[in-house]
């Protein structure tokens, strides 16, 4: 999904950047480019980390507003390794717990 934000930005030549609109600077989409921008890094992380299927659109957004694309990846493999860690733990000490509760 990064690719594809990051690739198409061809088709759109004469856009050379994102810029904030100054007029409503409360919009949302402006926020939202701007938390991106500042904090880009910290966002890649904890979506990755999370179960949501926000990530998608969020790897589009960041690809098309030219994040590094080195960066974008191993913060990803950071993040999904924490959350295989936390899963699997999760699942081996649910596990005990279901077999204690059925007495085997």
């Amino acid at each position: 999904m990064f690719l594809l934000g990051k690739s198409g930005r061809r088709f759109f030549p004469g856009v050379r950047h994102y810029s904030i609109d100054t007029a409503s600077p409360k919009s949302f989409t402006s926020k939202v480019i701007t938390w991106a921008h500042k904090k880009g890094s910290l966002v890649v992380f904890v979506m990755s980390a999370m179960l949501n299927p926000a990530f998608a659109p969020m790897a589009i957004v960041l690809g098309a507003l030219r994040f590094r694309t080195v960066k974008f990846f191993l913060l990803c493999v950071a993040g999904n390794l924490l959350k295989a860690i936390v899963i699997s733990y999760a699942g081996y000490l649910g596990l005990g717990t279901l077999l204690r509760w059925l007495g085997a």
